[in-house]
């Protein structure tokens, strides 16, 4: 058997039309690593008198992972599936059509209550033709999203059941665009009115971050509801949904203060915007459009940065009343479905 080459390696995920259900993982991702852990909680016991334990058994048996967007050589978000995590902190929607082939996806924080759309599970196949592994019910819980002049990358936490080795990857999988969003690609603006949004941009931010976490959890009820011994099904939590700049300390960046002092919100656009789409759509450009009401959260540091002094002002996204809306992302490429 040829050795595990990590070169080699491909990620490859399917839809699930049920939680948990594993389907044929026939979509392989491009700039997207994905390092999984199999959690077994492990119960050592010793009988009374005995120093030495007698058993070790399974008490839970589920997959925690860490993912980002990388591939074999850069990282980078990509703007085609860049979806596949938002289809599942957001909600799964229908999207719309953009020109002739291009696709508009639009995601919307929840105010209250679930996700308006169905939230969006996968079942995971990773490895190569020597070895593979595979899991189930993949449910995205965080991602952070993070924009320098280098470059925009994104990492963040997931969850699934239980890990299983010595698979057969699915064979003939639809291959994703490889589709970078480059740091050349970004803009950051900021308004006082959500009307405004995208009209005032500010010409010297150095990094911008948005980030919205702890969304899911694993549920854990006794009487052997779950099989195999794994979780039976995910509750949502109360999020974590911030954002920061980091910009030069001028007239620009010194509003972070005055909104802090008066408790206002802002309207920050993170807009990355790619190449055109192919022809006949050459008119429309990959995006990835970041829309959040923000207020300032806490202390605005002031630090030497690039020979320039700067400032880094972290944002509570919040609920706006009038725009109806905390954060609104939209997503412009060409999958026409996950």
């Amino acid at each position: 058997m040829p050795e595990r080459a990590g070169v080699n390696e491909l990620l490859q995920m399917g839809l699930e039309t049920t939680l948990g259900t594993a389907v044929a993982a026939n979509r392989q991702m491009a700039l997207f690593e994905m390092v999984a852990t199999g959690e077994l909680d492990l119960k050592p016991h010793a009988g009374q008198g005995r120093k030495q334990s007698v058993v070790v058994l399974s008490n839970k048996d589920f997959t925690t992972v860490k993912w980002s967007t990388k591939g074999n050589a850069g990282d980078a978000v990509s703007y085609t599936e860049v979806v596949y995590p938002l289809a599942a902190l957001f909600g799964r929607p229908t999207p719309g059509t953009v020109g002739t082939n291009g696709k508009s996806w639009t995601f919307d924080a929840p105010l209250q209550g679930s996700p308006a759309n169905p939230i969006a599970s996968y079942s995971v196949e990773q490895g190569q033709a020597a070895h593979a592994h595979k899991f189930a019910g993949l449910v995205f819980t965080g991602i952070t999203i993070k924009g320098t002049r280098d470059g925009v990358t994104a990492t963040g936490d997931a969850f699934a059941q239980i890990l299983s080795t010595g698979i057969t990857i699915t064979a003939s999988p639809t291959k994703l665009l490889l589709d970078p969003i480059l740091g050349a690609d970004w803009t950051v603006t900021r308004d006082p009115t959500s009307g405004a949004l995208g009209t005032t941009q500010l010409t010297r931010v150095f990094e911008w971050e948005y980030s919205y976490t702890n969304v899911y959890a694993m549920l854990w009820p006794g009487n052997k509801v779950a099989s195999l011994n794994t979780w039976a099904t995910l509750v949502e939590l109360d999020p974590k949904h911030t954002a920061r700049i980091k910009l030069e300390a001028d007239a620009a960046g010194d509003t972070g203060f005055s909104d802090a002092r008066a408790g206002t919100t802002e309207f920050y656009r993170f807009d990355c915007l790619g190449a055109p789409l192919p022809a006949p759509d050459a008119a429309f450009k990959r995006e990835l459009k970041i829309d959040i009401a923000g207020k300032v959260n806490a202390a605005i540091p002031l630090t030497d940065g690039d020979d320039l002094l700067e400032e880094e002002i972290m944002l509570e996204v919040v609920e706006d009343t009038t725009w109806n809306h905390a954060a609104l992302i939209v997503a412009t490429n060409l999958v026409a479905a996950l």
